[in-house]
């Protein structure tokens, strides 16, 4: 029995199996080559993506502290504007109805 099979891979049929099986491992080393520099090219864009996305959301993030800032010192002189008509209504002593001009102002405020 061994030796059947001795003379069977020594023999030309031996000779054309092992090329096959060679030929295969050759195939399926290749493919999985290229599959491998797959995954990391696809890995690199979505890398590449990923810090792209991260730029532009630090970027928005910037922007909305800027506004945020803005509309603070917006609401901080709208106070002042508010203690101003105030202190006017107090210094006239006047107990009359507010003409119109200043309920518009004030209504602006808000």
């Amino acid at each position: 029995m061994v030796t059947s099979a001795m003379s069977l891979l020594l023999g030309p049929g031996g000779r054309i199996i092992l090329a096959v099986l060679a030929f295969a491992a050759w195939t399926i080393y290749q493919r999985a080559d290229a599959t491998s520099d797959c995954r990391e090219a696809q890995f690199r864009v979505e890398l590449q993506e990923a810090n792209r996305k991260l730029k532009e959301s630090a970027e928005i993030t910037i922007r909305a502290e800027k506004r945020a800032q803005q509309s603070a010192e917006a609401l901080v002189q709208a106070e002042r504007q508010k203690d101003e008509l105030l202190s006017e209504l107090r210094a006239s002593g006047e107990t009359c109805l507010l003409p119109e001009s200043t309920l518009e102002r004030l209504r602006s405020i808000r």
